[in-house]
């Protein structure tokens, strides 16, 4: 399923449902980039993440680097 999220400029992620606007969440001034997330099956205990597009409501695109923070920090444990 696909979700949107935003980066923070502390570098934390928000995931939310793809029904709630990036704006409704975060201020502008709070975050680095923003779009979509894919959270996909990659083993029994890990997942991937595939972070693409933008949010036409911050105008902001994703950054190519999300997919691999965000991959990261779902697999901390």
């Amino acid at each position: 399923m696909e979700m949107k999220y935003v980066v923070l400029k502390s570098r934390d992620f928000l995931i939310f449902p793809p029904t709630m606007e990036h704006a409704s969440v975060v201020r502008r001034e709070e975050i680095t980039s923003a779009g979509f997330v894919e959270i996909i099956p990659d083993g029994p205990l890990l997942v991937r993440a595939h972070c693409h597009g933008e949010s036409v409501s911050l105008n902001v695109t994703s950054d190519p680097k999300d997919s691999d923070l965000l991959t990261r920090a779902l697999n901390k444990y």
